[in-house]
């Protein structure tokens, strides 16, 4: 589990021909067009984003088949998906992630089925 989660984490960089390395997002925020009617977002594919991808599908199949084998880790994997719904560079990790919560929940209810005030 701890390499799927480090894969899912995996912070994306690219670079713009002629110029160093960046953080995806800064990349994005720099090249992406301006919509009137609110954000545009950018699909972009990589390796790097690919890989994310697949940890992600992962990690759903994780929690989905273990249940509460994935108690442990209900905290670190939320906080990666949360963050993931967000993510600017790929409309397919933002669907995967949001997508993962449900189950994530799940996990989640089964763990503590008589406080569920005692998730964070």
């Amino acid at each position: 589990m701890p390499n799927i989660l480090s894969m899912a984490s995996l912070k994306p960089s690219m670079g713009i021909e002629g110029g160093a390395d960046a953080n995806i997002e800064d990349v994005l925020n720099e090249v992406k067009p301006e919509t009137k009617g609110g954000d545009k977002k950018a699909n972009i594919m990589t390796d790097e984003i690919e890989e994310k991808d697949t940890a992600i599908q992962m990690l759903i199949v994780f929690v989905e088949e273990l249940g509460m084998g994935c108690v442990n880790y209900i905290e670190e994997i939320s906080q990666i998906l949360l963050g993931l719904t967000e993510f600017s560079a790929s409309e397919n990790i933002r669907n995967s992630a949001a997508g993962a919560l449900p189950g994530l929940v799940k996990c989640a209810k089964l763990a503590h089925p008589d406080n569920i005030a005692a998730i964070h």
